[in-house]
């Protein structure tokens, strides 16, 4: 199973599963804040978010940000 998030130096990496997650939801997620979150890479399965912060919580708060984005867009 591919680890859904991975810490590397000063940040993390999330991988987003494209069947779950509405690709305007994870743009608009994206764009909001572009000053710490940028898209890696993609492919057909994942869209891989680099998080630049050492603080997990912010990232579970920013992923629970994304899911609710996906339930309303």
């Amino acid at each position: 199973m591919i680890p859904l998030i991975s810490r590397g130096k000063n940040r993390f990496i999330l991988k987003i599963n494209r069947g779950v997650y509405k690709n305007d939801a994870i743009a608009k997620a994206i764009n909001e804040d572009k000053d710490w979150v940028t898209q890696q890479s993609s492919n057909r399965r994942y869209v891989c978010l680099e998080l630049k912060t050492n603080d997990i919580k912010k990232v579970l708060e920013w992923s629970n940000y994304l899911l609710y984005l996906n339930k309303t867009v």
